[in-house]
């Protein structure tokens, strides 16, 4: 890029704001100096936080950035903004209010209160935040905590909410030899105190669109679903029509479903499906979540649909979908996998 660019980012309520991208500079870069409310958090293209929709005009990739991105995410428009240099004059929309973006980062330390095993290779590790901590944080989002005696951080997405505070409920994959995974199952007791930041992400729950809300979910991303149900529930008046598909490899693997089955019994509009790759138990569908659907669950044009779980999964929820002509911006999506150095 030899010339500055204007660029134009439209937030989900309607707020915009336009400012000058200088040669050299990202358009997060040149948005945040300019005063926008723009979510973010590594400014690596790791944490997929800026995720924005190009509208209009050509992006080039910063040299050397790495990128979370799919290829279906690329071909349908999505950019990280941390990641791209306007080539030309440019307009991006971004799917939160232009409120998400006003939250500051929190700092905080919490107490064990206990590390269950729910499943082959999940826990649930239950927290309680020390005395004059506190965290704002959406369904969805995720808090990073840090693996005790190191300076490694690993991100989870609470499968609680905030009316639950100071308690936080989080579920965690065991994954072998990795830090977080081997001080759960070696080190931590309860008491031990933790730290934790947050909250991160734009994967959270549209709390105003009263259409057919879907939730794909493989593995541990069934946790920020979780946390999206119980807000939905807590909301007065009509609940959308909801179904969710929840999905492990084994039977051993699945956790969660006695929690789904009380949300159908507070939830009237919910349908649950429970897929399993490997020998499903009499009752569950075999296959994956995405095995679950068919092009009628989108008949609704304005259909949110919300996936979480492995990328592999959520690239192929996005080629899916889009095969059957589901709009790419009603679908908030979610990379859940182990860190470089494992989880």
């Amino acid at each position: 890029m030899t010339t500055e660019r204007r660029v134009r980012l439209h937030f989900a309520d309607d707020a915009s704001g336009e400012f000058i991208v200088q040669p050299g500079q990202t358009v997060l870069e040149a948005g945040l100096l300019a005063g926008l409310p723009l979510l973010y958090q590594c400014q690596s293209g790791s944490c997929g936080s800026c995720l924005a929709t190009l509208l209009a005009g050509e992006v080039a990739n910063c040299g050397g950035a790495g990128s979370t991105l799919l290829p279906s995410e690329l071909a349908s428009g999505a950019r990280l903004l941390c990641q791209s240099e306007a080539a030309t004059d440019c307009v991006f929309a971004l799917s939160y209010s232009s409120a998400a973006g006003q939250s500051t980062v929190q700092r905080a330390y919490a107490l064990v209160n206990a590390i269950d095993a729910v499943s082959l290779d999940v826990v649930r590790l239950s927290l309680e935040l020390a005395e004059d901590y506190w965290f704002d944080f959406r369904p969805g989002q995720y808090l990073r905590l840090r693996v005790p005696g190191t300076d490694a951080w690993r991100s989870y997405s609470p499968s609680s909410t905030t009316h639950t505070l100071p308690q936080i409920e989080l579920m965690v994959r065991l994954i072998d030899g990795g830090l977080m995974s081997s001080w759960l199952t070696r080190e931590g007791r309860v008491d031990d105190v933790l730290e934790l930041e947050g909250a991160f992400g734009q994967f959270f729950l549209r709390e105003k669109k009263r259409a057919p809300h879907i939730f794909l979910a493989g593995g541990t991303g069934l946790a920020p679903v979780l946390a999206m149900l119980e807000s939905l529930r807590r909301q007065g008046g009509l609940k959308p029509p909801l179904l969710v598909c929840f999905g492990c490899r084994s039977e051993a693997s699945l956790f969660g479903t006695e929690q789904l089955a009380l949300y159908q019994q507070w939830l009237p509009t919910l349908e649950v499906r429970i897929a399993v790759d490997e020998a499903p138990a009499p009752g569950r569908l075999a296959g994956t979540p995405l095995s679950t659907l068919s092009a009628a669950d989108f008949a609704h044009p304005d259909a949110v649909t919300y996936v979480c779980g492995p990328p592999a999964m959520v690239d192929a929820a996005q080629i899916l979908l889009g095969s059957w002509g589901v709009n790419p911006l009603r679908i908030h999506s979610e990379q859940f996998a182990p860190s470089a150095a494992g989880q």
